[in-house]
């Protein structure tokens, strides 16, 4: 995936209200440039298609894994906001490098009610998100967008 001058490079937006689980979540060989947040996972997101909800359902997020991802020109590293109810877990992110612009925030990593583990990752994120060797699982199915072949065109 290739993003250039967006809002985020993944959003996940799970919200009180659905329930839910979303689980087993890959992205990889990411490049991004131009990023305000590279990552931003938020359970306090507040739309709902239908126009209301019932208060109780959690939504459950687990075992995202980000892996191989370069970016430049980033505002924030992650945005990762888990529910007092239910935290979210097993997330994992390694292997990347994100590259701060000139208006990156001082604070990089902001996180609450998440588990997660992170190896070989730049800017370091903070003790809480730190603990495991290794690259993150992912996922070795293929999917039928794996066999499409991108045609060029040119305006010359």
């Amino acid at each position: 995936m290739t993003a250039i001058n967006s809002q985020s490079g993944t959003r996940i937006k799970p919200v009180v209200g659905r329930g839910g689980y979303m689980k087993d979540i890959f992205a990889r060989r990411m490049t991004i440039s131009g990023m305000e947040k590279v990552s931003w996972m938020s359970g306090a997101y507040k739309s709902h298609a239908e126009g209301g909800s019932t208060p109780t359902p959690c939504p459950h997020l687990n075992t995202p894994s980000y892996r191989d991802v370069v970016a430049q020109n980033v505002t924030v590293s992650a945005i990762l906001d888990g529910l007092d109810k239910a935290q979210f877990t097993g997330i994992c992110i390694s292997n990347v490098t994100l590259n701060l612009g000139p208006a990156a925030r001082e604070l990089q990593w902001n996180r609450t009610n998440f588990a997660r583990t992170t190896s070989r990752v730049t800017p370091k994120p903070c003790d809480a998100l730190t603990g495991k060797a290794g690259d993150c699982p992912f996922s070795e199915d293929k999917l039928p967008i794996d066999d499409v072949v991108l045609k060029s065109c040119s305006t010359a």
